[in-house]
């Protein structure tokens, strides 16, 4: 996800808000890794907030991204996409690619099930589109 907003950041020309939003991600990242750290004092808790900041980062310039471009943007994806966030960080934390395999590829065939009719659309959009002007 962070290369994609990068790359936005970068083919727009948004290279200061990038830079500002970095060095407050970072500011923030560093205090409050020190703070967790410092209340639970375990390796665990400063990776859970690495990933909550990160998280965070990224949803805000994604947010920053819309709002400059001018985009619509569907808030009831944000859900889907914070669990599928999860699901990915669940099954990373098994030491077996087997099992990470396993347990996410569980979790994008649900995902593809649910959202078929919207993938099948996009896709029929995308390439529909792309035939038409050759």
């Amino acid at each position: 996800m962070q290369l994609l907003i990068v790359s936005y950041y970068k083919a727009f020309r948004f290279e200061r808000a990038f830079f500002i939003s970095n060095g407050l991600g970072m500011a923030f990242m560093l205090a409050l890794t020190a703070l967790s750290y410092r209340v639970f004092g375990t390796v665990l808790s400063v990776a859970i907030c690495t990933t909550v900041v990160l998280t965070i980062w990224t949803l805000v310039s994604e947010y920053y991204l819309i709002r400059k471009m001018n985009c619509a943007y569907e808030y009831k994806n944000l859900p889907v996409m914070l669990l599928m966030m999860l699901a990915f960080i669940f099954a990373g934390s098994f030491q077996s690619v087997f099992k990470f395999g396993l347990i996410y590829g569980l979790a994008l065939v649900i995902y593809t099930v649910l959202n078929f009719r919207n993938i099948k659309n996009s896709v029929l959009l995308l390439f529909g589109a792309s035939r038409k002007k050759v």
